[in-house]
C-alpha cells in the first residue's frame, strides 16, 4: 500500500470527485433521489475554482479515494460567516485519511478571520453515527442537534 497524499483538488480531479459523489450517494439514505450530474459538476467546479472555498483530496498511488469540499457562506440569519462541509467522503481504501482531510479543513477555516463557526456534518446515513461523533469529538467539534427524516 502506498502512502497517502492530502492535497488541494484541481480541475483534473473533477471526474474522480464526481465518481466518489456517486459512490457515496449509493450508500446514503438519499440513494433513491436521482442525482443531477450537471448540478454536481457545476458545484465541484465552483468550489475548486474559488479561493474562498475548500477542495482537498486524499490520493494513494495516483488514485483519489477521499474528498472534502467545504464552503464558507453567510449564516442564514446574519452577515457572519460559517464554514461547513458540502461533501465529505472517504472510501474503504483510505478511511484513515478522513482524519487528515478534516484536520486540514478545520485549520483552513480557523485561519479565516471572517469565519465564526466551523462545522462538519453527518447527515448521509453512511457508517456508524456514534463512531462519526467520536471522530468529530477528537477533532474538537461537538454535536449540536440532529437531523430527523421521514
Amino acid at each position: 500500500m502506498g502512502s497517502s497524499l492530502i492535497r488541494e483538488a484541481t480541475y483534473l480531479d473533477s471526474p474522480r470527485i464526481w465518481e466518489l459523489m456517486q459512490e457515496a450517494h449509493s450508500l446514503s439514505l438519499y440513494k433513491n433521489i436521482p442525482l443531477s450530474p450537471d448540478k454536481n459538476r457545476r458545484t465541484i467546479s465552483m468550489i475548486i475554482s474559488s479561493p474562498t472555498q475548500f477542495a482537498w483530496v486524499d490520493e494513494v498511488n495516483g488514485e483519489i479515494n477521499g474528498v472534502l469540499l467545504g464552503v464558507v457562506n453567510e449564516w442564514v440569519r446574519s452577515r457572519q460567516k460559517v464554514a461547513s462541509d458540502d461533501f465529505f467522503y472517504v472510501n474503504e481504501k483510505s478511511r484513515r485519511a478522513g482524519y487528515f482531510l478534516a484536520k486540514r479543513f478545520i485549520k483552513w477555516a480557523s485561519a479565516r478571520h471572517d469565519v465564526k463557526i466551523i462545522g462538519l456534518s453527518n447527515s448521509s446515513g453512511i457508517g456508524d453515527a456514534e463512531r462519526t461523533e467520536k471522530f468529530y469529538s477528537r477533532l474538537g467539534l461537538h454535536r449540536v442537534g440532529g437531523i430527523y427524516l421521514k
